[in-house]
């Protein structure tokens, strides 16, 4: 009986740390694990006569991550793709590390990316955007910018595939 007590015990504590982690990755009852097209980013709250370009995430030009791929995958790990053919558009897949985070009522998508064999663990850097809007096949994120002096954002729109 007592062996049996013990094995309950055991794997009711494995099903609850299942479930935790399977839940990790939800925001407002959405999963975010999947693939996710970007298919739009685009400048806000910003004067529409500013003209420049916007390195986004120490990688490429803001307009680049048109139509990337996002995989983010339950464990943690996931890739984005830059497919775009613009000039300036270093194409390829960068593998990242994501997570989600809720600080003082506002949920942020946060990643590192992986450079070679790194651990998530040993890279200091890493990127945080607050979570607009999210369905089961939306999900809007933005990041600040500062311009000027004037403060806008840069936002992403994806779809879920």
């Amino acid at each position: 009986m007592k062996k049996n007590y013990v094995f309950n015990l055991v794997v009711l504590a494995f099903l609850y740390a299942l479930s935790s982690c399977s839940s990790a990755h939800k925001i407002q009852g959405v999963n975010l694990n999947g693939k996710w097209l970007l298919n739009n980013v685009k400048r806000a709250d910003l004067d529409t006569n500013l003209r420049f370009k916007t390195t986004v995430f120490d990688d490429v030009y803001s307009e680049c991550l048109n139509n990337s791929v996002w995989n983010l995958y339950n464990n943690g790990s996931g890739s984005y793709t830059v497919e775009s053919g613009l000039p300036d558009c270093r194409q390829g897949e960068r593998q990242i590390y994501w997570s989600v985070r809720n600080d003082n009522g506002i949920n942020y998508f946060q990643f590192k990316k992986l450079d070679n064999s790194a651990k998530p663990k040993n890279i200091g850097e890493g990127y945080r955007l607050e979570i607009s809007s999210v369905t089961d096949n939306t999900l809007v994120l933005r990041s600040p910018v500062n311009v000027l002096n004037q403060t806008g954002y840069i936002v992403y729109s994806f779809a879920k595939q």
